[in-house]
This record gives C-alpha cells, sequence and structure tokens, in this order.
C-alpha cells in the first residue's frame, strides 16, 4: 500500500517536471520568432554596458565632429623692415603696444631726403626751361624754312614775266609787266584789247578778271595780282588783240636758276623735320631729360615718404628691435607686428582629415581660460602631413568668428570642428 502511494507521488512529480520543461520550450519558440522578426529585446535598466558597446558609441560621436589640438596664432604677422638705409630718429611705439593702421611707428632723418627732392625740383624747372627753349628754337626754324619755301616759290612764280601773243605774231611792241607777282598760283592770265567809248580798253580773264582803258606808258593794275600792265602807244591796231602771260614762264632766262634753288629750300625742310634731324633729336633729347628728371623727383619724393614707416593693419607690436640713434640698412628687421584678428592652428590625424572641409564650423576651447568658448571656421587645410613617432597628422587653420581679448597668441587650444555640415 504504501508503495503504491510513493509511486503516485512519482507519477504526479514527473508530470510537474514535464508540464514546466513544455511550457519553457513553447517561451523560447515564441520569444526566437519575436526576435527574428525585429522585435526590441528589453534590458534592465541595471545592465552593465560592455566595452564593445561603449566603442560602438565613440564611433557615432566622430561621424559628427572631429577634434584637434593646436596653438593660437595671429591671422597675419609681418617683420617691419625699412627700404632705405640711414639713422634712425625716432620710435614712436613700445614693444606690446596696440596700434592702428597708419600709425607712424619709426622716424628716419629727413635731412639728406629733403635736400634730394629739392634737387630734383630744380632739375626739373631746368629741364622743363630747357625743353621750351628748344622748342620755340625748333618753331622759329620750321618759321624760316616755311618763309624760304614761300619766298623761293615765289621767285620761281615771278621768273621774268612777260606778255606773249595769243595764236598769231602780232606787229605792235608788247605790253609790258611790272610789279610783283603775290597770288601764289600758277596759272594763265588772258588780256584781251577792244574799242571803247573811251578809246581802246582791255579785260583779263584766267588767274585775274580785271578791265582797263590802254593808256600809252601808263600802268594799268591787273586786279589784286600785283602785276601792272603798260601798253607803248594807243593803237587802233590793238583793237581785237590777245596776248597771254604765263606764270610762271617756263622760258624766262631766270627760271631754272629759281627752279632749283625752290627745290634745294624743300630739301632743306625735308632734311630739318624728319626724325632724324638735328631739331627732333634736339627735341627728343630734351623731352627724355625732363622725363628722366621728373621720375627721378617721384623717386626722392617716395624717398622722403620712406622716412617714415607706419602700420601696415591693426594689430599689436609683438618684438622691438631698435632704439633711436641707431642706423639700419635696407631690409634689417626693426619690429615684427601681429594683427589683432586670430586664428588657430591644430593638428588632425590621418584617419580624420578626409573628413575635415574648408567652411566647416567649429568651437575653440583655452586651458588657460575656463569656460571660455569661441566660434570659428575652417579656412585653410594642409595639403601634406607630418609624421611623429609612427603618427600622421595635417594642419588645419580655424579662422575666429569671435574675438576675446584674454586669448593670446601662442595660447594651447582645443578644437571641436563640425564635419556634418
Amino acid at each position: 500500500m504504501e508503495s503504491r502511494y510513493k509511486i503516485g507521488i512519482y507519477f504526479v512529480g514527473g508530470l510537474i517536471i514535464l508540464f514546466i520543461l513544455a511550457v519553457g520550450i513553447a517561451q523560447a519558440h515564441f520569444f526566437h520568432k519575436k526576435t527574428a522578426a525585429g522585435a526590441a529585446v528589453p534590458v534592465a535598466s541595471d545592465a552593465v554596458i560592455s566595452p564593445d558597446s561603449a566603442a560602438t558609441d565613440t564611433s557615432i560621436a566622430s561621424d559628427t565632429a572631429v577634434i584637434g589640438t593646436g596653438q593660437v596664432s595671429a591671422l597675419s604677422h609681418v617683420s617691419i623692415a625699412p627700404i632705405i638705409t640711414g639713422q634712425i630718429a625716432a620710435v614712436s611705439v613700445q614693444e606690446g603696444q596696440k596700434v592702428k593702421k597708419g600709425q607712424v611707428l619709426f622716424s628716419y632723418d629727413t635731412a639728406d631726403a629733403k635736400k634730394s627732392l629739392r634737387d630734383a625740383e630744380v632739375n626739373v624747372q631746368n629741364a622743363a626751361v630747357n625743353l621750351r627753349a628748344v622748342i620755340a628754337q625748333n618753331q622759329s626754324l620750321q618759321d624760316d624754312l616755311a618763309l624760304a619755301v614761300k619766298s623761293s616759290y615765289q621767285d620761281l612764280l615771278n621768273s621774268t614775266i612777260e606778255t606773249l601773243p595769243v595764236a598769231v605774231p602780232i606787229d605792235l611792241p608788247a605790253p609790258t609787266i611790272t610789279g610783283n607777282y603775290t597770288l601764289g598760283k600758277p596759272g594763265d592770265i588772258i588780256i584781251t584789247a577792244y574799242a571803247s567809248i573811251n578809246g581802246i580798253s582791255f579785260t583779263t580773264s584766267g588767274l585775274v578778271t580785271a578791265t582797263g582803258t590802254v593808256r600809252a606808258g601808263a600802268p594799268e593794275p591787273l586786279d589784286s595780282s600785283g602785276l601792272f600792265i603798260t601798253f607803248a602807244a594807243v593803237d587802233p591796231l590793238l583793237t581785237g588783240t590777245k596776248w597771254v602771260i604765263h606764270i610762271p614762264n617756263l622760258k624766262a632766262s631766270n627760271y631754272l636758276a629759281n627752279y632749283n634753288k625752290y627745290q634745294s629750300t624743300l630739301r632743306d625742310v625735308q632734311k630739318n623735320t624728319s626724325t632724324g634731324s638735328a631739331s627732333a633729336v634736339a627735341l627728343q633729347a630734351a623731352q627724355v631729360t625732363l622725363q628722366q628728371s621728373q621720375n627721378q623727383l617721384l623717386d626722392a619724393q617716395k624717398t622722403l615718404n620712406d622716412t617714415t614707416i607706419t602700420a601696415p593693419f591693426d594689430g599689436i607690436v609683438t618684438t622691438m628691435s631698435v632704439a633711436p640713434g641707431q642706423f639700419s640698412s635696407t631690409g634689417s628687421e626693426l619690429a615684427t607686428m601681429a594683427s589683432n584678428k586670430q586664428d588657430a592652428m591644430v593638428l588632425i590625424n590621418e584617419n580624420d582629415i578626409a573628413k575635415v572641409k574648408v567652411g566647416q564650423k567649429a568651437t575653440l576651447k583655452f586651458d588657460a581660460i575656463d569656460g571660455l568658448t569661441l566660434t570659428g571656421q575652417v579656412s585653410e587645410i594642409d595639403t601634406a602631413g607630418t609624421t611623429s613617432q609612427g603618427t600622421t597628422s595635417y594642419g588645419v587653420k580655424i579662422s575666429f568668428l569671435t574675438q576675446d581679448p584674454r586669448v593670446k597668441i601662442g595660447m594651447s587650444t582645443t578644437a571641436t570642428i563640425s564635419i556634418g555640415q
């Protein structure tokens, strides 16, 4: 009886165990299906995050920002050096002093520069006077040559002016011509005699148009030509006769001499007005001398201006190398200056440099100034890296968008560059 009781208990216990196992298998199967379908697996709030999980969080952060360290520098840093040699008369600033663009930094002794400027001004005045004299001489020469040409041509046109019968010979004395032809152009004057109420008159055509009365031995003007005609007698045979005056008279005995003189004068004009003539060379030399003296004046003025050295931009004098009374030569450093505007040069690991682009925003913190954060922007990225202890880094310049007077050149800074923009 007792043994059958024990058997019953064991049987019931076995059933309970089988039931528990069945329930556990079913739950495990259900859990596996939910997970495969993408359901979130609950994690207890006090679960411990593994080191692998922590590494995953860091990689997410690196997708949005890159961090680099470096130092603050001036946006512009220059050496102040003279372009002249001389004695420094005054030093108007001190090391560490803030200055404005154009503010006087150094002054040199100006005695020699002022003397050179005065001499240059005198040289310009003398060169200008000389040029005006050469121009006047050339103008006088041109006037003389023009007058000579006019005179020689006038002589050519007045080569022994005489009257010749037209068409057929006339058995009468030819009228004589006196005076000096002044119209200045060649051609013919035709004279026609005719009967009139006054006796015998004449008319002209061609170069001049005139009328007159024939009077024995009395000169009659041929209009405004400067010539006069004189008939030997008042002879009825003159009626209907025609006479011609050739200007110039190619058959005159002095024509060839006058022609040669005229041509020679033209050659003189050509000789004295060509680019290689003495007058042209003298004019060019005077012009060059004036230009050279004007250039020397500009140089002298610049040298005087260079005796005063001013600040090239707003900034601070970082170093001072000279004192009043000292001599300095061209190019020797007198001082150094840094601009008020600052930037930072930070180093970025080679694994991150490809993520950094010009124009990306950055925030900067400073080891020496607690709680200060400034904003900046990537302005330059080095194309070549530097390797130290097996690690290659690239320089990245970050220009400050905000400034703080507490930030000094050379301070250490940490820049966080936003790469998700």
